[in-house]
């Protein structure tokens, strides 16, 4: 990895936990080395599943019904997420 050991500085607003509307201007240091050590993925069944799918003939993409399916405005909206919400001024 790139940089292992390196680190970037994040400037935070600190506020205390009594919801005083005061807050600290503070550093916080991201270490490269503490994010990114010990990392592996978390689904036991990934390699199974790949195995399957590059022995199989089909895939998702070969289905008609997924070339072209698209979520509507309204179903967008339905679920809800902050980047919708955001895109629509909500």
């Amino acid at each position: 990895m790139h940089n292992k050991y390196g680190y970037c500085i994040l400037k935070i607003e600190k506020e205390r936990g009594t919801m005083d509307g005061k807050v600290e201007n503070k550093k916080y240091f991201l270490m490269n080395q503490k994010i990114y050590a010990r990392r592996f993925a978390t689904d036991c069944f990934s390699d199974y599943f790949n195995d399957m799918a590059s022995k199989s003939g089909t895939g998702l993409a070969d289905y008609r019904e997924y070339v072209t399916e698209r979520a509507t405005v309204d179903e967008l909206k339905a679920q809800n997420s902050y980047f919708i919400r955001a895109l629509y001024g909500a």
